[in-house]
C-alpha cells in the first residue's frame, strides 16, 4: 500500500503540466480570496493579506515556470543526452569479445509493454518499445553468436520470445524468466542462473543506466547493448527561437527521465543497490 501509494505521488510529481495547474490554480484561489475579503472588509481574512499576496504570486509564477518549462524541447533533451550517452551503442567487436570470458554465451533483453490480445502475432503485440529491444537483442545474438537468447518481465517476456521465433530464433535458443514486475526483480531472477560471468544486457538506452546498477548490485557482470534511444532522432536547434517553441510530448519526456532517476534513487534507499558480494 506505502509502495503504491508512493507510486502515485510519484507519478503526479514528475508531470510538469498537472503541477504546474495545480500550483496556477491554488495561487489563483488564494489572489481571488485576497480580491473578495478586501471587496468584502472581512478583517480575518484581511490580517495576512500582504502574505497571502505573496504566495498566490508565487504559486502562479512557479505553475506558469513548470507548465511551459516542461514543454520546452532543449531541457529535457539535453537532460536525456547526458543520462543515454551513460553507456556507449553496441560495438560487435568490444561487446562479444567479453563473452569469450563466458562459459555460456548469454544475452538477456528486459521487459516492456506489449498488448494482451491473443489473436494477433507475438510481433504486432509488442509496443515500439519492445520491439525495439527485441530487434537489437535478436541482432546482438547473432552477430556475437550467442547460445541463448533470454527475456524477462511479466507478460511481455513470453511475447517478446514468441516473437524471436517468428524471426527465426531457434526455440531451444530462448530462455523465459516469469514473475518480475520491475527491474529490481528482474535483477534477483537472473542473478543465480548468470552468476558472475560477462552477458550482453540489452534494454532502452534511458532505461540501462539503472538496469546495469542493479544487475550488478547482485554480483552479475553486465554489457550494456542500448537501443530505443530517444536523443539523437533530432537535432536540437541553437536558434534563440526554438526556446519559444513549446511541444505536448516533452512533459512526456520529462516523466520518463525522472521516473529513472528517481528510480535509481529509491533503490539506494530501499536496499536493492547493496552489492551481493
Amino acid at each position: 500500500m506505502l509502495v503504491l501509494t508512493a507510486k502515485a505521488l510519484v507519478d503526479f510529481l514528475t508531470n510538469f503540466l498537472q503541477v504546474g495547474l495545480l500550483l496556477c490554480l491554488c495561487g489563483g484561489a488564494l489572489l481571488a480570496g485576497r480580491h473578495i475579503a478586501i471587496r468584502h472588509r472581512v478583517a480575518a481574512v484581511a490580517s495576512p493579506m500582504p502574505r497571502l499576496l505573496g504566495v498566490g504570486l508565487l504559486g502562479l509564477v512557479v505553475g506558469v515556470l513548470f507548465i511551459v518549462g516542461g514543454a520546452m524541447r532543449p531541457p529535457i533533451i539535453l537532460a536525456l543526452q547526458h543520462w543515454e550517452s551513460r553507456y556507449p551503442p553496441f560495438n560487435k567487436h568490444l561487446s562479444c569479445a567479453m563473452l569469450d570470458r563466458a562459459e555460456h554465451r548469454w544475452v538477456v533483453v528486459l521487459g516492456s509493454a506489449a498488448s494482451g490480445v491473443q489473436s494477433r502475432s507475438a510481433i504486432v503485440r509488442l509496443r515500439e518499445q519492445g520491439l525495439s529491444r527485441l530487434t537489437q537483442g535478436i541482432s546482438v545474438y547473432r552477430q556475437c553468436e550467442a547460445q541463448t537468447l533470454g527475456f524477462s518481465g511479466d507478460s511481455s517476456a513470453k511475447v517478446s520470445a514468441l516473437a524471436a521465433r517468428e524471426l527465426g530464433v531457434p526455440s531451444g535458443a530462448t530462455r523465459i524468466l516469469h514473475g518480475a514486475r520491475t527491474t529490481a526483480e528482474e535483477a534477483l531472477l537472473w542473478a543465480p542462473l548468470l552468476g558472475g560471468e560477462p552477458f550482453i544486457l540489452v534494454s532502452s538506452a534511458w532505461h540501462l543506466p539503472r538496469a546495469m546498477a542493479l544487475f550488478e548490485a547482485q554480483g552479475m557482470a553486465p554489457v550494456a547493448a542500448p537501443t530505443d534511444f530517444i536523443t539523437g532522432t533530432k537535432p536540437v536547434s541553437s536558434s534563440p527561437l526554438s526556446l519559444l517553441l513549446l511541444h505536448p510530448q516533452n512533459y512526456e519526456l520529462w516523466i520518463l527521465y525522472l521516473h529513472e532517476r528517481i528510480g535509481l534513487l529509491w533503490a539506494h534507499f530501499n536496499g536493492d543497490l547493496q552489492t551481493a558480494y
